[in-house]
């Protein structure tokens, strides 16, 4: 069974592969490990099929990020988003990021009214913070 996921509203494909297949697709001469790799006109991310447990999951969480990054618009031609020490960061911090938001339910597509406390005239403001689908947000005053 092919397991997907939808980034951006793309669909992409999701394999586990022989380090071979890989070095491959990466056109790698050199030696050393090839965790993972994405597939952007092909939409599909490879993962080396010796990795489970942790080393899985952050790898696929790796590529997942470049996905997402290519999906935005923020693919090669902008530096920072082929820096793999931001990538790996991201993939790395990305269950916590994910926690805190849940914990202050940010994650959903709904009106949510926050009460921003006093500011200096001592009136109480409000701020509805809209999430939409496409991720972005707005705020009104």
């Amino acid at each position: 069974m092919v397991k997907k996921v939808n980034i951006k509203g793309k669909v992409y494909k999701i394999r586990k592969v022989k380090h071979s297949i890989l070095k491959k697709f990466l056109k790698q001469t050199t030696e050393g490990f090839i965790f993972g790799a994405c597939d952007f006109e092909g939409r599909t991310i490879y993962i080396n099929k010796v990795l489970t447990g942790q080393s899985y999951n952050e790898t696929l969480r790796h590529e997942m990020v470049h996905a997402f990054f290519k999906e935005c618009g923020l693919d090669y031609e902008i530096d920072w988003a082929r820096d793999e020490m931001l990538i790996d960061w991201l993939a790395l911090n990305l269950p916590d990021m994910c926690k805190a938001c849940e914990d202050v339910d940010v994650l959903n597509d709904t009106w949510s009214e926050w009460d921003m406390g006093e500011d200096e005239d001592s009136e109480k403001k409000k701020v509805k913070l809209v999430t939409t689908k496409t991720s972005k947000a707005k705020v009104f005053r």
